[in-house]
């Protein structure tokens, strides 16, 4: 048994020379920086702690101060804060800065499983806006803006809005219609889209639309290290100085000057090289794009398919479909590891995400159209298979009898699903696909919710929570 398994399990993967599809955003390519010892033979020496000179990122005055200027002005924002606890601390902040006990808060049923740590920490009570399904019911494409629309109207007593936008799948809604409905505090989920400022190519960001506090995971589409994030804000309708309270709770008292340090690189970084991403996208992107969609076999979600739903797609998203192939994605993701020496970010049942960067070269290019060329073969099937459907259409949404927060802190049971009927779940139900939870603690297991349930146990269809599925037990309140 190995002493450093970890450390082991990280070399061989970089020894396999594995073709990276998945964040982080710099694909493992150091030279993106200014200097390329950033983690080199000096890795160690860099690795500082709160020193005379270095400041303190919970009560900047010095050179974090200037540095979260320097990114505030860059990427559109009022004032800024480095996160070395990922999007996930940002977005916790940024809800119990702006919610409390009690208080309202409209949210995407499928968001990030941060948004829901933050209501089971600050008991605020979530109000469900409804998403639009796309592509055979089984990909949330993004919010159904005419229901949110009726939502607000009849909700006055709503406290803020949180949005995902974009979507993992690099979705995005028109949040200056949102604005131009409410003047309610707009939360922004925008951990996918640090980039959009760097072409016109891509949707327009949470600053050019009025958003009041969002995060960004520059990690994820830029070059900085994975963790490292910003939370962003507006003067008027939040409060600076309650949000710096807030992570002043939630980030760790010892944050990494190697983190922070690979935001600024990163900013600096794309700011210097803005052409390079014109570059990519006319040289590599888009030609990698229109050469897969004309693979027989391979579909992608498309710009034009967003549009004609009310749309916008980040083209560097590459959602495969798997409408012509007769494997499904989680096949489709094992060929292309095993075979291929590809790894994507992604895999569902009816569709695989990958993450393009210009850190990926030409030669990466080819080699993963070859690799869908030679899937084509052997997989691709005549006309259109049946695509793999729930027997059930996801339930009415379950009556809510405890907040989140209230179940999580309540004695629990495991009961068989039989006997589960009438009671109040205490742990998630999240089905993948589509990726929306079927319950949240604290609401109830309806009958309807039960045959739902027991479908997932019988089917093994993967989800999140649900941590006894296979035994045919879920977790409830006493």
């Amino acid at each position: 048994m190995s002493e450093t398994p970890i450390l082991d399990e990280i070399d061989k993967y970089i020894n396999q020379g594995i073709d990276r599809y998945h964040t982080p955003g710099h694909n493992g390519i150091e030279k993106v920086y200014k200097n390329e010892s950033f983690l080199g033979s000096t890795i160690f020496q860099k690795d500082l702690t709160e020193v005379p000179g270095l400041d303190d990122l919970h009560s900047p005055e010095s050179v974090i101060k200037k540095s979260q200027e320097l990114a505030a002005e860059y990427y559109g924002s009022d004032f800024c804060h480095y996160l070395v606890n990922g999007s996930s601390a940002g977005i916790i902040a940024m809800v119990m800065a702006t919610v409390g006990p009690g208080d309202r808060v409209l949210i995407p049923r499928n968001a990030h499983k941060s948004l829901y740590s933050a209501l089971i920490l600050n008991g605020a009570k979530p109000v469900y806006s409804q998403m639009k399904l796309g592509l055979h019911n089984t990909l949330p494409l993004n919010l159904d803006i005419e229901k949110l629309e009726q939502i607000i109207n009849q909700e006055q007593d709503l406290k803020a809005i949180f949005i995902t936008n974009p979507s993992y799948y690099g979705v995005t809604v028109d949040l200056t219609r949102i604005r131009s409905i409410t003047d309610r505090p707009l939360l922004i989920d925008e951990a996918h889209g640090a980039h959009f400022n760097l072409a016109t190519d891509f949707p327009i960001s949470a600053s050019e639309y009025g958003a009041d506090i969002w995060v960004q995971s520059t990690h994820k589409t830029l070059n900085s290290l994975t963790q490292s994030s910003i939370l962003h804000g507006k003067k008027g309708r939040v409060s600076k100085e309650e949000i710096a309270f807030m992570l002043q709770l939630i980030q760790t008292t010892s944050p990494s000057y190697l983190l922070m340090a690979s935001i600024e690189m990163a900013r600096i970084y794309n700011q210097k090289n803005k052409p390079t991403w014109r570059n990519f996208l006319d040289n590599k992107l888009y030609p990698m794009r229109a050469t897969l969609d004309s693979i027989p076999g391979i579909k992608l979600l498309s710009k034009d398919y967003t549009r004609n739903q009310g749309f916008q797609l980040d083209p560097t998203k590459i959602t495969v479909l798997l409408d012509e192939l007769k494997i499904n994605g989680y096949q489709l993701s094992d060929i292309l590891r095993k075979e291929y020496n590809i790894q994507v970010e992604l895999a569902e049942e009816n569709q695989i995400l990958l993450l393009v960067t210009p850190q990926h070269t030409k030669e990466q290019i080819e080699r993963l159209e070859a690799s869908f060329r030679k899937i084509s073969k052997d997989y691709s099937i005549k006309g259109k298979k049946e695509i793999k459907k729930y027997k059930y259409e996801l339930p009415k949404r379950p009556v809510q009898k405890l907040t989140p927060r209230e179940a999580t802190f309540r004695k629990g049971r495991y009961l068989k699903l039989s006997d589960s009927i009438g009671m109040v779940a205490k742990e998630f139900v999240i089905p993948y696909p589509p990726g929306i939870p079927l319950l949240v603690p604290g609401e109830v297991i309806t009958e309807e919710v039960y045959e739902f349930l027991d479908y997932l146990t019988k089917t093994k269809v993967h989800c999140q929570g649900f941590s006894y599925k296979d035994s045919g037990m879920i977790l409830v309140t006493e």
